[in-house]
């Protein structure tokens, strides 16, 4: 898409404001996300190489923040939207992970974070070897336990947007 002047302005001009233009809500789906490297193997050496009982080495990992919450949220915040995050994870350390990425975005980015106890945080670890699609493998953990009670009235008072993601993968919605 290409960009004109009018929209470099009034993108500049959002992200030059001090004072938030307007408020989001990004709630629903929150997870971490695993790439492994796999920019040496090739679809051939995929088919040929992952099989039972194989090591196959591989390139270093990227971990990133993943699901709705996290895509949309941040986009938002990075486009000088003040933005709240609804979303439950696990007390373990992938949510340690989300909670150190989110609150080096913004500080007051952890305050409406479920955290489950009993939960686990979800991820995803991402397959993607050249020339194929890409292969998740995905634990939705605490995000199964997310219900619509999670999200107060509170809450919703002082955003002019609210953008909820992924119902299809949390079992209770």
């Amino acid at each position: 898409m290409a960009f004109s002047a009018r929209m470099i302005t009034k993108r500049k001009n959002l992200m030059n404001n001090s004072k938030p233009v307007f408020s989001a809500i990004a709630a629903g789906h929150m997870s971490i996300d695993m790439y492994p490297d796999l920019t040496e193997i090739t679809k051939e050496d995929f088919i040929r190489q992952f099989v039972p009982g194989r090591l196959v080495r591989v390139g270093p990992a990227v971990f990133s923040m993943g699901g709705s919450v996290s895509n949309t949220g941040l986009a938002l915040n990075r486009f000088g939207v003040q933005t709240t995050y609804i979303a439950k994870i696990g007390q373990d350390y992938l949510g340690e992970i989300i909670q150190s990425i989110l609150k080096s975005v913004d500080e007051n980015a952890l305050k409406n974070l479920i955290i489950d106890p009993n939960g686990a945080t979800s991820y995803s670890v991402i397959i993607h070897p050249k020339g194929m699609d890409r292969i998740f493998l995905h634990n939705p953990g605490a995000n199964n336990t997310f219900v619509s009670d999670d999200i107060t009235p509170e809450m919703l008072r002082s955003a002019s947007l609210f953008h909820f993601g992924y119902p299809p993968l949390m079992e209770k919605m």
